[in-house]
């Protein structure tokens, strides 16, 4: 009897164990995201190369500083990245809609930010991380993804 009790003892410390194992790493994980999220926006706000880009598609730069093929390309690569961590299952898409999706809706909608993909050579053969990042977006807001191929 007293086996039976030491036994039963053990698999509810066990589970208790589990249970408190999964919830720390679940914790760990989130701290882990967290971080990642604030970093790469960190980055998005300080980049100047990106920047450039973001002024000069809310219109607050002189059309003389259009930004050139380097700098579109850079804010193109940086939706590249965010793609591989929503792929990756690191970052949920409905948080990097939220922060990062409205420049890239405005590249591919408005007349300045279409001239900026033109003058990149923007080719969605070229750019499949991208049409797979517009792809995750569409699924967490068609409504103002629906225009964007």
């Amino acid at each position: 009897m007293v086996g039976i009790i030491c036994k039963c003892l053990m698999v509810m410390t066990t589970i208790v164990a589990l249970i408190i194992s999964y919830y720390q790493y679940r914790l760990y994980k989130q701290k882990e995201r967290s971080i990642l999220f604030s970093n790469l926006n960190k980055r998005y706000l300080e980049n100047a190369d990106i920047q450039t880009v973001i002024k000069y598609l809310r219109k607050t730069q002189p059309a003389e500083k259009k930004p050139d093929d380097y700098q579109t390309e850079l804010f193109l690569r940086f939706f590249e990245e965010l793609n591989v961590y929503i792929q990756s299952k690191t970052l949920r898409p409905d948080m990097v809609e939220q922060l990062f999706g409205y420049y890239l809706r405005e590249i591919f909608t408005s007349e300045v930010g279409k001239d900026l993909l033109y003058i990149c050579g923007y080719n969605k053969s070229e750019w499949p991380n991208i049409v797979e990042f517009i792809s995750s977006m569409k699924e967490v807001n068609s409504k103002d993804w629906r225009d964007i191929t």
